[in-house]
């Protein structure tokens, strides 16, 4: 994850020949398209991650603000 890029905070998934971006607020597409066996595993992991994920996300936008 990359915490400079473009909003909305997001990761990227690869399976196989798809790709997609999850946001990370509501573990939707974003963009993409994955199938929903996928899609389904990835939601798994992101949930399992979720507390990990919020704070490489949120923390450096925050600083970044504070900084402005």
């Amino acid at each position: 994850m990359f915490y400079a890029e473009h909003n909305p905070p997001h990761f990227h998934s690869v399976y196989g020949e798809f790709k997609a971006t999850i946001k990370i607020d509501d573990l939707g597409i974003y963009e993409g398209y994955l199938p929903p066996k996928a899609l389904g595993l990835v939601v798994e992991w992101a949930n399992i991650h979720k507390k990990n994920y919020w704070i490489i996300g949120i923390v450096p936008e925050t600083i970044r603000k504070f900084r402005k």
